[in-house]
């Protein structure tokens, strides 16, 4: 709904504009739009949906807020450069331009241009500590991919431990279709009952042992 916001702040945008924009379903831009209008912020006028003086307030609001975020996980990551290695996450020259209260350098946009560049969303919401680690093994990812010829890249990363459980489930049940010896049977055979009648506890055990 952020951008929604941020679409609509520069005048009147009409429905069939913003989905082309934002990429989504009508039906969930037209109940985005209804939850922004029965909370004030965007209001509906013969030329489109127009933000309202709540809505700018709520706007600055944001993108405060969000330049603040910024530069928090700018300094959160220079300060973790500092105790792992001073060129692990990005040019330490560069973030330290742009944390300093040094004159204005061409550096100190270079650096700038990495923290907007870098976009990260789930449907998940993160807490301070788990975004500036998602950001930074992010970037240390994106190290071994974008090069100077090469400033551009999107990433997909999806993660559903109920669906790699049922996956690993399915594998479980084939190798222990083909097994041949007993004593290996009856072991799967045991794993198999406890996959199926402690699904929840396993899965929650695997994020423990494995994920966090």
């Amino acid at each position: 709904m952020k951008r929604i916001i941020e679409i609509c702040s520069n005048g009147p945008v009409r429905f069939s504009d913003l989905k082309r924009q934002l990429s989504i379903t009508s039906a969930g831009l037209a109940g985005n739009l209804q939850r922004l209008e029965s909370g004030g912020l965007l209001a509906r006028t013969e030329n489109g949906y127009l933000l309202t003086d709540k809505g700018k307030e709520f706007l600055r609001g944001l993108t405060l807020a969000e330049e603040m975020r910024k530069q928090k996980l700018v300094k959160r990551l220079l300060i973790l450069q500092e105790l792992v290695h001073p060129r692990e996450i990005l040019s330490f020259g560069s973030l330290r331009a742009l944390v300093s209260q040094e004159p204005l350098t061409p550096e100190r946009y270079e650096a700038l241009s990495v923290t907007e560049a870098l976009e990260v969303t789930s449907d998940q919401e993160f807490d301070p500590n788990a975004i500036v680690k998602v950001y930074a093994n992010t970037l240390k990812l994106l190290r071994n991919i974008i090069t100077p010829d090469k400033p551009a890249a999107r990433l997909s990363i999806a993660f559903d431990l109920r669906k790699g459980f049922d996956l690993a489930r399915q594998q479980l049940e084939k190798e222990l279709k083909e097994e041949k010896d007993e004593n290996k049977k009856r072991k799967l055979q045991k794993i198999l009952n406890k996959m199926e009648g402690q699904r929840d506890n396993m899965i929650k055990d695997a994020v423990k042992r494995f994920v966090k």
